[in-house]
Formats: C-alpha cells, structure tokens, sequence
C-alpha cells in the first residue's frame, strides 16, 4: 500500500477540522465541519470526524480524541493538504460546496467521498 493511501486511510480514521477560529462566509470552506457521511476506505470510522479550516491556511481535523495539525489551500475546487509543512504527506481532494454541504472526494482513490456539514 502505498504512502497517499495508507496516510488516507488513516486520514479517513482521524479525518478532517476542529477547534480554531474561523468563519469565513457561506461560500468557503473556512470555519468548523463535522463528517455526517462517508463512503470508501475505513469510511464508518469517518462519522462525527471534525475539521476547522482557519482563513490564514492552517487547519486541525479531530477524531476520537486526536487532534492532527496541517495547512491547506483550495484552488480550481481542489483541497490540498500538507502535514508536516514539506512534502512528507499531501492530500488532494475534489471539493464542491452546496449550501452548508462541504463534499470531498480523494483525487487519488476515487472510491473516497465525505460529506461534512458546517457547524
């Protein structure tokens, strides 16, 4: 397995924002999420999973009690995340926002979707 799918897998584990400042208006995804659907790999352990996307590019997902730290930007609707400040882990998802509906899908397994809703 390779270092994007096992690093996404326990992404899907921990997934995505807590804690922080934030909101940044109904058409970005800045301000706190929670995951209230999942599909794909360890997709269950996904629900209830919260993000916090702050307006200077840090973000924190927390699940069960851990709370993981990283950056992130939005472009051309793609969400990228980077843990660890180089290029040790990056992420990529397809993101659309509808309404208070936050969708992501990993760009690199496909069968990957969340659906967050703002809290």
């Amino acid at each position: 397995m390779n270092k994007n799918i096992l690093f996404s897998t326990l992404f899907a584990l921990m997934l995505i924002f807590a804690t922080s400042c934030g909101d940044g208006g109904k058409d970005t995804i800045v301000g706190k999420w929670k995951v209230v659907e999942a599909k794909g790999t360890a997709s269950s352990m996904a629900i209830g999973t919260e993000y916090n996307f702050n307006k200077d590019g840090s973000a924190a997902t927390k699940a069960m009690s851990i709370e993981v730290k990283y950056t992130y930007k939005t472009e051309n609707n793609i969400l990228t995340m980077n843990y660890n400040g180089g290029d040790d882990i990056v992420l990529h998802f397809n993101y659309s926002l509808k309404g208070s509906k936050l969708t992501l899908e990993n760009t690199s397994d496909k069968s990957q979707k969340f659906v967050l809703e703002r809290q």
